[in-house]
């Protein structure tokens, strides 16, 4: 049976429903189960708009938010699981936006900006953005919470893109094309060294929050040709093939123990929402619908605010 859809869609009222149902009977010092996952939703239609859902996975409720104008992707959860970035067009151009448990929603970025990511200890967040001085280049950067202290992090003339922290804040894995193919590199953020991860094509890195893997999106050595989701060790050995499927599989991410991996797959006809353990095992499908449901991130283990 899948889950229940909980269809919390960022906008306005965000925070009001989140604060009454995902936290709902939660007690001041207790921790939420981490078993929720947000994710992108959107007609399959053309030109439809598309919106950020959460879904609990647990427990069952079923509340939606009035559409909001324009289209969201990429959901990154906060590490104290109440703020929440993501990539919106609702201006004009996709640029960075966040939302707390206050129901607040406020623009970071003026200027176009995708894919955020918030540092483990979360008082940074890591993003994709045209180079200020070269719009043809694209590069990694890095800001506060608050949208301060924009910092260029790899300041290379080729494209750099996607970025995902080591859980321990020190490195950033990315995708670039500065030796040919799009390939996983690793920067260390105190030194600037750079190294390579893979050597054939790459996407959509996701760090393990044990600090031991990344998973990824390729086709080498994948299933009819079809991108697969991979793991790789950070120090570029063991390489795993875990969905080995003819459909795509798309977008990985690691449950906050590492034990679990949700992904996006059009196996079953739309996009939908899977998870599977971490060694490809046990594969569920916890979306089933006729819109396309892309991008999962899992939330944090959540401990209320004292006060």
């Amino acid at each position: 049976m899948f889950m229940t859809r909980t269809i919390l869609m960022v906008g306005i009222l965000f925070g009001a429903l989140c604060a009454a149902v995902v936290y709902s009977g939660l007690k001041r010092g207790e921790t939420t189960p981490a078993r929720a996952l947000a994710y992108t939703i959107a007609s399959s239609a053309p030109g439809d708009e598309t919106s950020i859902y959460i879904q609990e996975l647990d427990r069952h409720f079923d509340r939606s938010v009035p559409n909001q104008t324009g289209n969201e992707y990429t959901p990154a959860w906060s590490p104290n699981g109440f703020d929440f970035a993501f990539a919106s067009n609702r201006e004009g151009q996709f640029k960075i936006f966040i939302t707390s448990l206050n129901g607040t929603v406020r623009r970071l970025t003026d200027f176009p900006a995708n894919n955020p990511a918030w540092s483990p200890d979360g008082k940074w967040i890591a993003f994709e953005a045209p180079n200020f001085d070269d719009d043809d280049n694209m590069e990694i950067y890095m800001m506060r919470a608050d949208g301060s202290d924009v910092r260029n992090v790899t300041q290379h003339g080729s494209l750099d893109y996607n970025p995902t922290w080591s859980p321990d804040g020190m490195q950033m894995a990315f995708l670039s094309r500065r030796d040919g193919n799009q390939s996983i590199y690793i920067q260390d953020l105190n030194t600037g060294n750079v190294r390579r991860l893979t050597t054939f094509d790459s996407d959509q890195p996701a760090w393990s929050p044990d600090g031991t893997r990344i998973a990824f999106v390729s086709s080498v050595d994948a299933f009819d040709g079809q991108p697969d989701i991979f793991t790789i060790d950070i120090d570029g050995s063991n390489l795993q093939n875990l969905s080995r499927h003819s459909a795509p599989d798309y977008n990985p991410s690691w449950s906050p123990d590492s034990r679990e991996i949700a992904w996006e797959s059009n196996r079953d006809g739309n996009l939908n929402i899977y998870i599977m353990r971490d060694d490809g095992s046990n594969v569920r499908q916890i979306t089933d619908t006729e819109t396309n449901d892309t991008g999962p991130t899992w939330m944090p283990p959540v401990t209320p605010r004292q006060g």
